[in-house]
Order: structure tokens, then sequence, then C-alpha cells
């Protein structure tokens, strides 16, 4: 708890956006992509929601309209292009021969990066539809999200972490084979569930919008992930949120 304390005290306040791909902390045993079944979990503050369509009208103060076809439109876009990846995606089995520590090391660090690359990617494409401002990514938040998702390298149980200070989002896939683009549209999928008028979610039961709109959340400006293979053979995937989303009676954007 002490080492979370300190993650969190560690945070950069949101002032001035700033992208420090280089500074990252990313626990990453695959980041190659094939079909299977996944679980999903989120625990967080919940919001009142209950109902159908997903379409935004305005966003904070900005004024934002837009017809529900055409956000629907370019929700189904996005999950499309996702499902391409997804299925096109070369499986990377680690076979290739090194050429000793020093290259394996820097091909690791490499495809952490790109990793991280990835997953702001995904957040931000779906952040960007809604008209909120992307998020960047926080070297101390991913620390403390490695930390958990090795807690649950045993069990890969798609638990809530116990700080709250944090917006949390939890996938869990059969198999090792996920990439960033998949695991996240996970989450970006239950928007089609989310209607903005009512603040309401149509979700049918054992699912909801809580991960969808903590990606989206307005005022999240920082993210930090992990990644682990646990011992089941399955992916298990964190993503933490500062400030946190899903709180009070709001609507996420």
């Amino acid at each position: 708890m002490l080492a979370a304390m300190k993650a969190f005290k560690d945070i950069d306040r949101p002032t001035r956006p700033h992208l420090k791909i280089r500074e990252y902390d990313l626990e990453l045993d695959d980041i190659s992509i094939t079909k299977s079944v996944y679980i999903n979990s989120c625990t967080h503050v919940q919001l009142p929601i209950h109902s159908k369509t997903w379409a935004p009208e305005h966003i904070g103060t900005t004024k934002y309209v837009m017809a529900r076809t055409r956000v629907s439109s370019h929700l189904s876009i996005f999950l499309l292009l996702v499902s391409l990846c997804a299925h096109s995606a070369a499986s990377d089995d680690g076979s290739g021969s090194g050429s000793g520590s020093a290259d394996a090391d820097a091909g690791r660090h490499a495809r952490a990066a790109a990793t991280v690359a990835e997953l702001l990617l995904v957040h931000n494409a779906a952040r960007q539809v809604v008209g909120v401002p992307p998020l960047t990514w926080s070297a101390q938040i991913a620390a403390y999200a490695k930390a958990y998702a090795r807690s649950r390298r045993g069990d890969c149980a798609p638990r809530r972490s116990p700080l709250f200070y944090f917006g949390e989002n939890v996938f869990v896939g059969r198999g090792r084979h996920w990439n960033a683009t998949a695991m996240v549209a996970s989450w970006v999928a239950e928007g089609r569930w989310y209607d903005y008028g009512s603040s309401s979610c149509a979700a049918p039961s054992g699912s909801s919008c809580l991960r969808y709109t903590q990606v989206v959340w307005r005022n999240t400006t920082q993210l930090g992930c992990a990644r682990i293979v646990c011992d089941s053979g399955d992916t298990f995937l964190v993503c933490d949120y500062f400030p946190p989303g899903n709180y009070g009676k709001g609507r996420p954007y």
C-alpha cells in the first residue's frame, strides 16, 4: 500500500498534456493476436444508467451536435477496423534466434513501447469520436498497474485493485495471443448500449457500459496499463485512469 500511495503522490497533475512514450513500464509477454473468447470486468462507482442508444449531443461547454446515425456509423467503422486488425495480425511465437541478451532486451523494450503507443491510440480514437481530449501515458500509474497485474498471475481473476484513487478497467482473455487493440475494443464496444440523452445503458444482463464510459470520461487525462500472461496461459490486462471516471451522476462527456 505504501508503494501504491507513493505512485499516486508521484503522478503528474494534468497541466499541459505531454506524451512520454519512452517512460513506459509495461509487463509484456506477447503482443500478437488470434481470435478468442474474452471476459471483461470493471467494478467502480456505478453510474445511474439503464437504456438505449449511444448518441452524443453536446460535450462540456463546447457545442457538439451529431446525428445518432452518424455516431453509430463512427462506432461501427471503428469496431470493424478493430475486427480486421484482430483477424489479420500475425502470431509472434518468439522463436526467432536472438544475437544475445542486449538484442533480446532491445526487442522487449521495442515491443513494450509499441504496445504503449497502441493502447493510447485505441483509447484516444474512441475519445476523439465523442470530442474529448486525448489521454497521455503515465509511467507512475503503469508501475502501479504492473504490480497489481503480477498479483493476479496465479488466479487471473478479473477483480478491481484495492487503490480507489484511479479508475480501472480489467480484461481477461482466453489464451496468450491478444493485442492491445482487441482488448481495449471490448471496452469501447459497450458504447453501442450507452444513450447520451438519458445517460443510460441498455446493456444485457451481466454486462454494463462502465468500461466504455471510463475510456471516454471527459476529466480523465492520464493512463497506465499492464499486461501479463497468467499461470493458466490466459491474458490479463489492467488499465488505470487518473483522474478516475464513473463518479457522481454526471455524463461521461
